[in-house]
């Protein structure tokens, strides 16, 4: 997230895993990073694990807060390409809302371009299955959360 205060589930998360983090020799750091225009140190560590969440939309369409209508301009995703391209990582967790399919669509046929590709973990309890139907109830009440 480039939002700091966004972090405290992460933070959460980190201190009551914290014994199983250690005892397997990891570590965890959480530090909001505006992907935009990522600090240096962030481009100059290597990072087994990323988590990201809900950047696709914003990635596609900046300054837009309604799903673009059929027909309008494709989206981009430039600036977050352009980072995961620089981004020293082994996997990236990438959990998103998918408001727009249209917009989640584009970024996912692109990211062929940069040498990477995406696989769509079906998630007990929610979320698509890999024929495209509904497999039991959405994760949450309003949308669907899919992880890639």
């Amino acid at each position: 997230t480039d939002l700091e205060g966004e972090l405290v589930a992460c933070r959460a998360t980190a201190e009551a895993n914290a014994s199983g983090i250690i005892a397997a020799g990891g570590s965890w750091c959480a530090r909001a990073l505006d992907w935009r225009s990522p600090p240096l140190w962030a481009l100059h560590e290597y990072w087994p694990v990323v988590f990201g969440a809900d950047l696709l939309y914003d990635s596609g369409v900046p300054g837009i807060s309604e799903p673009l209508p059929v027909g309008e301009e494709e989206p981009q995703h430039e600036t977050f390409l352009a980072l995961l391209a620089r981004l020293p990582f082994g996997m990236l967790l990438l959990a998103e809302r998918e408001r727009s399919l249209y917009v989640t669509k584009a970024f996912f046929d692109r990211l062929h371009e940069i040498g990477m590709e995406a696989h769509r973990l079906d998630i007990p309890g929610g979320g698509r299955c890999s024929h495209g139907h509904w497999a039991g109830r959405p994760l949450t009440k309003a949308v669907d959360i899919g992880i890639w």
